[in-house]
Formats: structure tokens, C-alpha cells, sequence
């Protein structure tokens, strides 16, 4: 059932984004092409499912591996998108790639909460050269 959910957002049936598409007024394809490019935690979570005790441990346990997936999630979208606060090449595409994987590696709070650290500063530079970025842009 959990990847079966993948259809609702892969091209070329995506009706769901299809349907998005249509409220929107965006492309068809161009959206269903973006739902699937952000839709890729379909494949991870059931990863966490068999090797995190995400569905049988402990509420502080599956609290803190809640928070530290949805962090990592958001890294890995915005590695697969090239976009976070502004758009971005490979090297730190890649950068957050390996920064989701720390965040979201089974078992490893060290690396977890490193991952997250990374993850922070990355985000808080990213927010000031995007304002940066978009004080020099301002006509005169």
C-alpha cells in the first residue's frame, strides 16, 4: 500500500498532481515532473519502518526519530529539487544529500544531531545570501 501511493504522483498517470496542476494553472507534466521529484521520501520511509523502532518504540524514541526524518526529508527535497532558499549547484546538492543521509542514518543520535547542526548553519547561510542576493537585485 505505502508505494503504491507513488502513482498518485508519477508521471505520466499522477493524477493527483494532475489535478494540482489544474487549480494551479501550471503545465501538466511540468508538475507531475516536480510532485515526483519531491515525492521521494515514498521510498525512504519504509526504510525506516524495518530498521528504526519508529512504529514499536518508546514516544520519546519515535519522537526523536520523527523530527530528525522530517529534517533529513526536507534536506534530501532539497537536494533532489536544487533549490532550498535559492538555487544551488552540485557540490552543495551534494553536500545535502550527505547531510540527509547523517540526519536520517538508523541508530546514530551522534550523527544525527551533527547532521542537524550541519543542517542549521547551511539553512541560516543560505537565508542570508538569498536576502543578500535580493538586496543587490533591487532597482535604484
Amino acid at each position: 500500500f505505502w508505494l503504491s501511493q507513488d502513482s498518485n504522483v508519477t508521471p505520466p498517470v499522477c493524477l493527483t498532481a494532475f489535478a494540482a496542476a489544474a487549480i494551479a494553472g501550471t503545465p501538466q507534466i511540468r508538475t507531475g515532473f516536480t510532485s515526483w521529484k519531491l515525492a521521494k521520501g515514498l521510498y525512504i520511509m519504509p526504510l525506516l519502518f524495518a530498521y528504526t523502532p519508529f512504529l514499536y518504540g518508546d514516544w520519546p524514541t519515535m519522537i526523536e526519530i520523527f523530527f530528525f526524518t522530517l529534517v533529513g526529508l526536507y534536506a534530501f527535497a532539497a537536494a533532489f529539487q536544487g533549490h532550498l532558499e535559492r538555487d544551488h549547484g552540485i557540490v552543495t546538492r551534494l553536500l545535502l544529500a550527505g547531510i540527509a543521509v547523517c540526519l536520517m542514518y538508523p541508530g546514530q543520535p551522534l550523527l544525527h544531531w551533527g547532521g542537524l547542526v550541519v543542517f542549521c548553519g547551511f539553512l541560516a547561510w543560505d537565508i542570508v545570501m538569498s536576502r543578500r542576493l535580493a538586496n543587490t537585485q533591487q532597482p535604484s
